[in-house]
């Protein structure tokens, strides 16, 4: 139970490292983008795919020190980070919803809305990453 915390708080510094870095990415994107509906998730999209690669290299050495098959483990890794992509293109836009109805003015909603998307999907990634990809630690 020792290790799982220290793992669960390296894990929790490689996701901050990677969360911020995605939200100051996420908006030099999107303001790359043409305005429109798809925007927004597009941008997230976009951001999501390119940290799958950083944090698999990051919580490989990092986080759970795995000496398992590279190849392999990316391979698991990228399902389970697209299916939590997918989790925070949902709860983002959900989220970006609730924003607009209880405070349409606030000028920092989409941002506040990656924010929770992104939380609540890498608390899910955990728990998959540490039983299905990195499974000898």
């Amino acid at each position: 139970m020792r290790q799982y915390g220290r793992q669960y708080i390296r894990f929790a510094t490689v996701g901050a490292f990677i969360a911020i870095s995605a939200i100051l990415l996420r908006e030099i994107v999107a303001a790359l983008l043409p305005p429109g509906n798809y925007r927004f998730s597009t941008s997230i999209v976009i951001v999501w795919s390119l940290g799958i690669l950083l944090s698999f290299y990051l919580n490989r050495a990092y986080t759970f020190a795995s000496k398992s098959s590279g190849w392999t483990s990316l391979a698991r890794f990228s399902i389970i980070a697209i299916a939590a992509g997918l989790l925070c293109v949902v709860i983002s836009n959900m989220t970006l919803e609730v924003l607009a109805h209880v405070l349409p003015s606030l000028a920092y909603r989409e941002t506040i809305a990656f924010i929770v998307g992104n939380l609540l999907a890498s608390i899910a990634s955990f728990a998959a990453y540490r039983r299905l990809v990195f499974t000898q630690c």
